[in-house]
């Protein structure tokens, strides 16, 4: 279906009082089937839309279209919103400050996340003889400007069994039996891992897992396979722990380790990789658990001599397995990820695919881990990113220098993208000075390597946060045409240009994207120790995402998709609720450049449409098949696609109905995505997204036409017996093509109630003797017809009669009887058209044919033109083809005569 859009008249509301109005519409130059008016569709563009995991690089547009547009020529159509798009500042990051109130005790190789507004701090090691904390420590943030919220409170982690080892080398006959007495039921530990999984709004999950702890009368420090869970009230922050039992603790890699059984022995871990990503699974959304990496302090075993057992020395080895678990998001518990099991709940996945494969006993710890999800389209992709840490485990470091990505498959399994160990990121190899005691955090398509140290400490140690950009499959990019990493020398944390942190804790908290503070969220730097190793209580808070760099250099391109935008017709609402198809006309957008310094920035703007079987979007709608369409030239005549302000012009605008069949354009749901180029010239200035929306039509029309026998007159001994005028509102003759008045008037203008006219035109002549003489009749003009005053002026004498119908009984298809009782006044559809009064005609055979004679009869449909009809011409049924149902022939004739007269010849002397 082709529909064309003419301009179109608006009804007037029930009763006499006419309401016109004019409605602008575009007018197409293609073949029509159906026709209805064209109405502007905003489709938002605020930041708030664009930071939800979708593939971006975003900014903080200006929040005053008068710094970039002069709109003294009235140009007043863009109302604008903060967060508009532009390509984010990629140079050296503004600085992170220090700020009050720090940690209430000094803490380094605490665990650190967040949940909801709040922080937490768990475990840990304090200044001084190096004891262990066995607190978690909380504060509440402000998501609109980072602050925290009153003081930091305390809360004692449960105690536990932190040697759950079955081996007898841990039986209190031997010689550990000390140091096991002091240390089986403890909370004290540090470098635990700690992963976080939002539930819902009110409720989430903190999984502690594993760690290093040492008891009183111990003198060596051993690892723990423990893992606790820490229910949160995201209200409150309040905590509710659980211990998980020993035959779902962490389990252990044999020893030495053979790259793929696991151990029998629960040895423990610490200083381990962790992270929950979630993965769509069809459209079921899983959430997994992975441990990556790590080291391990243990007992090796025990051997005999006679008459006793001893036991072996305590052993280190760094780890490379990789162990993943599914988390139940009802209960927070752990599943097996492919048979569901409750009780044994562990995967082995291959182990980390190192750019050097690692020797016996070599591994990665320490390492900075950050599990993520990019949307490319509705296509969501998960994956985990890891950078940094440390290969060995003797006193020389031996750092690992590259940064590697997995992409999650089926069950949660892991790609590390090859099997030579010649790639790390996609397909190339992207290498940084190795860090350990690093943080990384994935937000927003960009990368944050934070702080760390890059030798032995206490030198070495870092102040800088360097920064990557990845794309829409999670390839780190050359943001400067040469690195994938900048910022690597630059500093960043306020601590002086000869201090840094290292051991710290990071966590995010998201940003309020109100409309108002479009921070996507905010990075927190807790504790750590110093460049001289001191441990400190230290905080520094730093902005991501929007303007968070300084305006030195900016991404070199990105991606931006919009949200599903409905732009079905909505009408009724509840169980009447129904969905009909719009049609794309026209896509229009205000973008900005710099022409003066960046002349080949461009923006492009790509859209696709579908149908859905029940009229309604969702994120989901569109699938990686679905394609885009485009880029539309909004810059004709020109290389460029998108145009500054120009000539009073704010808007490119491109004409989709020229270009795209209905395949294209006709459905329910509409995305775009931009594609935003930085061009050459100066790389501090970048093209900006401003406005965008889209000119759409109903699919579908009205048509009021006769059906066949709907207009006729039966006389009975030269009476009228019986009369039928029946209208009905049907496009090309097929249902699916029409849609109600009401529906077409609120497509419109959005007011979709009213009343149209049909009226009833009559000649009569004077019986005579011989053959009848039917008079002429020839219906107005109704383009000529108005209803107050009434014009021509001799209207009411040849029209007097009028059908007043409400524009809900006329339905599509459905043939409506206007000689039958209105539903809406309970009266007569008929009234005298007498210019005073207007009565009410309760018969109109009798009030219409009271007098004898000849008479020829005829209909105007819609007289004035109310209806925004079809014009399709459809001779057969009796309609014009001047887009307006109003002259019918042949017209009806038919004689009147009363039986009881009579008539003498007339003679003429």
């Amino acid at each position: 279906m082709v529909p064309k859009v003419l301009d179109r008249r608006l009804m007037r509301n029930t009763g006499l009082l006419l309401i016109v109005l004019t409605l602008t519409t575009i007018m197409a130059g293609r073949p029509s089937l159906a026709a209805n008016a064209s109405k502007s569709v905003p489709l938002d563009n605020t930041q708030g839309n664009f930071a939800t995991g979708v593939f971006q690089r975003t900014a903080l547009g200006p929040q005053d279209l008068a710094d970039l547009v002069s709109f003294a020529y009235g140009q007043n159509e863009i109302n604008d919103a903060p967060g508009m798009v532009q390509l984010a500042p990629a140079g050296v990051l503004k600085p992170w400050t220090e700020f009050n109130p720090p940690l209430p005790y000094a803490l380094t190789n605490a665990g650190v996340t967040a949940m909801g507004n709040y922080i937490y701090v768990i475990g840990g090691i304090y200044a001084g003889e190096g004891g262990r904390s066995d607190q978690v420590y909380w504060a509440k943030a402000d998501p609109t400007n980072g602050n925290l919220v009153g003081d930091w409170q305390a809360t004692p982690m449960p105690a536990t069994q932190l040697i759950i080892d079955s081996s007898p080398t841990f039986n209190e006959v031997i010689s550990l039996a000390e140091c096991r007495a002091s240390t089986a039921n403890l909370a004290a530990r540090s470098d635990v891992g700690v992963a976080s999984l939002d539930k819902d709004s009110t409720t989430g999950y903190i999984y502690v897992i594993g760690g290093v702890f040492k008891g009183a009368d111990c003198s060596t420090e051993y690892s723990t396979a423990v893992i606790q869970r820490a229910t949160v009230n995201k209200t409150t922050g309040a905590l509710t722990w659980t211990t998980f039992s020993s035959s779902v603790s962490l389990p252990s890699p044999e020893f030495p380790d053979n790259g793929s059984s696991t151990a029998s022995r629960l040895l423990g871990a610490d200083s381990i990789s962790t992270t929950v990503v979630p993965y769509r699974d069809g459209n079921t959304m899983r959430y997994f658990l992975y441990v990556v990496g790590g080291k391990s302090r243990f007992i090796e075993g025990e051997y005999a001599v006679p008459y006793i057992v001893l036991r072996g020395e305590p052993k280190d080895r760094a780890l490379a397995s990789v162990y993943y678990t599914e988390i139940d998001l009802d209960t927070g518990n752990f599943k097996h990820p492919v048979s569901g099991s409750t009780s044994s709940v562990w995967v082995r996945d291959s182990d980390i695919q190192l750019r050097n494969a690692p020797t016996q006993n070599q591994g990665l710890w320490g390492a900075g881990i950050s599990g993520t999800t990019i949307l490319d389209g509705t296509l969501m992709k998960s994956m985990i990113y890891l950078a940094g840490g440390q290969l060995n485990i003797a006193a020389s470091p031996t750092f690992n220098n590259f940064v590697y990505r997995a992409d999650l498959g089926t069950n949660g399994t892991l790609n590390w993208g090859g099997t030579d160990r010649t790639q790390t990121v996609g397909p190339d190899e992207v290498g940084m000075v190795g860090r350990r005691g690093m943080g990384l955090v994935a937000s927003n398509g960009k990368l944050y390597f934070i702080a760390g140290n890059t030798t032995n400490p206490p030198s070495g140690i870092e102040n800088s946060v360097p920064t990557a950009f990845y794309d829409e499959n999670g390839d780190l990019i050359k943001v400067d045409d040469t690195n994938f990493i900048i910022g690597t020398d630059d500093k960043v944390l306020a601590v002086g240009d000869t201090d840094g942190r290292y051991n710290s804790g990071v966590a995010m908290i998201e940003g309020l994207l109100d409309g108002t503070n479009e921070i996507p969220g905010w990075i927190y730097v807790i504790g750590g120790q110093d460049n001289q190793g001191d441990v400190t209580g230290t905080i520094f808070r730093g902005q991501v995402g929007g303007d968070d760099a300084l305006n030195d250099i900016r991404a070199r391109d990105g991606w931006y998709y919009s949200p599903v935008f409905q732009t079905s017709y909505v009408f009724g609402e509840g169980q009447w609720i129904k969905y009909i198809q719009a049609r794309l006309l026209k896509f229009h957008w205000a973008s900005y450049f710099e022409r003066g310094s960046n002349e080949n920035a461009d923006i492009q703007i790509y859209f696709r449409a579908k149908q859905t079987a029940s009229g309604q979007c969702g994120t989901d709608t569109f699938t990686s098949s679905d394609a885009w369409q485009g880029p539309l030239d909004g810059y004709a005549g020109n290389a460029l696609y998108s145009q500054h302000p120009v000539n009073l012009k704010v808007y490119n605008e491109y004409n989709l109905e020229a270009n795209f069949t209905d395949a294209y354009l006709v459905g329910n749901c509409v995305q775009y995505r931009a594609k935003l180029i930085q061009g050459s010239g100066s790389r501090s200035t970048s093209p900006k997204l401003l406005s965008v929306y889209v000119t759409r039509e109903i699919v579908g029309g009205v048509n009021l036409i006769v059906p066949e026998n709907g207009f006729a007159v039966t006389t009975n001994d030269n009476q009228v017996a019986s009369m039928a005028i029946k209208i009905q509102n049907l496009v090309n003759g097929q249902t699916s093509e029409t849609i109600t008045l009401n529906q077409a008037l609120e497509a419109i203008s959005g007011v979709g109630t009213g009343s149209f006219y049909v009226h009833l035109c009559i000649a009569r002549n004077d019986l005579v003797e011989g053959d009848p003489v039917y008079p002429t009749l020839t219906l107005p003009n109704p383009n000529e017809v108005s209803f107050d005053p009434l014009v021509p002026a001799n209207f009411r004498d040849l029209c007097p009669y009028y059908a007043d119908i409400q524009t809900a009984t006329a339905m599509e298809a459905e043939p409506l009887n206007l000689m039958s009782t209105d539903p809406f006044s309970g009266k007569s559809y008929w009234y005298a058209n007498d210019g005073v009064n207007y009565p009410n005609v309760p018969d109109l055979i009798k009030s219409a044919f009271k007098e004898d004679g000849y008479y020829t009869i005829g209909l105007l449909l819609d007289t004035s033109n109310l209806i925004p009809e079809e014009d399709a011409s459809q001779p057969a049924l009796g309609e014009s083809t001047d887009n307006q149902s109003t002259r019918f022939t042949p017209l009806i004739q038919f004689t009147v005569r009363n039986l009881n007269k009579v008539y003498l010849p007339v003679v003429v002397r």
